[in-house]
């Protein structure tokens, strides 16, 4: 159960910010856009992992294509297929991928370190390189990271391993990182927590600051927290151990302050950063700022769950049984016909839809319903 609520948190975390487009030059990032192991909109389109393989789907065709170079593969042999190992957090910039590979070395002391490689490729995943490495941290594939500007933030994890056993002891410290595709250079921003069992979430980015929260345990936590079983019946008492710390780092400042929007104090559920807008949930309340600042409260809104929000073309998309939306634009209220997935883009007048198995397309005037008085 090592690291199973920080793991919890970020796949709940997976679909609450909607990613905006990038583009193939670094001149063109212009706004904050999350990056996944298998998410990454680039050029109207998406790249995701496909069992340890890089697939990218065209949001225009809604064509599927393996991210590999040589023609007539088979896509099933690591060895041959240019479409393997590059599924962390791949970024493209410049015509080319970077993404990022764990390597596991014996360092001074004759202790285990976990390095985070930086690699580059051709567009296709042939031609790479290593890039630069940072030393005794990871980046978990599940970890959302934040695109903004040339630069990726990002949760650096150094482990601490036992001298004797050689294992990890599951004591963790977390780091803010950023790595710089002008410059291909790691650079680690500073101390964000440390601790047993714990994990950091980056929530997004709002009017140029990153919104984090932290929490750890003092000390591993009791055996009986190994039982998931156990531990889904006793949520609220399992929840209770962790005290949940909120800070922002400014862009510019280049330094941490204390969170500065509502919900330090534990009263939201979930929130929503994402760059024009702040939106924090309490229940089926939701506060939403946008870049302005300016506040918009809407009650008995019906989302099901933290993992359902998506901020698409100005809209705030639930899911639930009872569908609805927002626009944010002008506050007026939709219903949304049902479907499996959540909403991850728009173009030309259709939506994306991101499932389990895939994507599809749905044209607004099929998606989004009636206004609710």
């Amino acid at each position: 159960m090592i690291k199973i609520l920080a793991v919890l948190l970020a796949v709940l975390m997976l679909t609450s910010c909607g990613s905006r487009i990038t583009t193939e030059t670094l001149d063109g990032y212009e706004e904050s856009s999350a990056v996944y192991v298998f998410s990454n909109l680039y050029n109207n389109g998406e790249f995701y992992e496909d069992g340890e393989k890089l697939m990218y789907i065209d949001f225009t065709t809604m064509a599927y294509t393996y991210i590999c170079s040589k023609p007539n593969c088979l896509h099933n042999d690591p060895d041959e297929c240019t479409a393997y190992g590059i599924v962390n957090h791949p970024v493209a910039v410049n015509g080319g991928l970077y993404y990022f590979v764990h390597e596991t070395i014996t360092n001074s002391d004759g202790l285990p370190q976990n390095n985070l490689v930086a690699y580059s490729a051709s567009i296709d995943g042939s031609n790479r390189r290593k890039v630069t490495t940072a030393e005794n941290i990871e980046l978990y594939h599940s970890e959302k990271a934040l695109l903004v500007g040339t630069s990726l933030y990002f949760v650096g994890t150094e482990s601490e391993f036992d001298a004797v056993n050689f294992i990890a002891t599951g004591n963790e410290t977390f780091w803010l990182y950023r790595f710089d595709y002008s410059t291909e250079s790691f650079y680690c921003l500073g101390e964000l927590d440390s601790g047993y069992d714990g994990g950091v979430t980056i929530y997004g980015e709002y009017n140029g600051k990153i919104y984090l929260t932290e929490n750890s345990l003092d000390e591993p936590w009791d055996e009986k927290w190994e039982d998931f079983d156990y531990m889904t019946e006793h949520w609220d008492e399992f929840t209770a151990l962790y005290e949940n710390h909120y800070s922002c780092y400014g862009i510019a400042s280049e330094s941490f302050a204390d969170w500065d929007m509502p919900g330090s104090d534990d009263s939201y559920d979930n929130f929503v950063v994402d760059s024009d807008y702040f939106i924090a949930i309490s229940g089926t309340t939701v506060t939403v700022f946008d870049s302005k600042g300016n506040e918009s409260i809407y009650e008995n809104f019906t989302p099901l769950g933290m993992s359902t929000y998506s901020v698409v073309n100005d809209m705030l998309f639930s899911g639930g049984t009872d569908r609805e939306c927002i626009n944010l634009r002008t506050g007026k209220r939709y219903t949304v016909s049902d479907y499996d997935g959540w909403v991850v883009w728009y173009l030309d007048g259709s939506y994306i839809i991101r499932q389990d198995d895939g994507y599809m397309k749905v044209e607004e005037s099929e998606l989004i319903g009636e206004e609710i008085a």
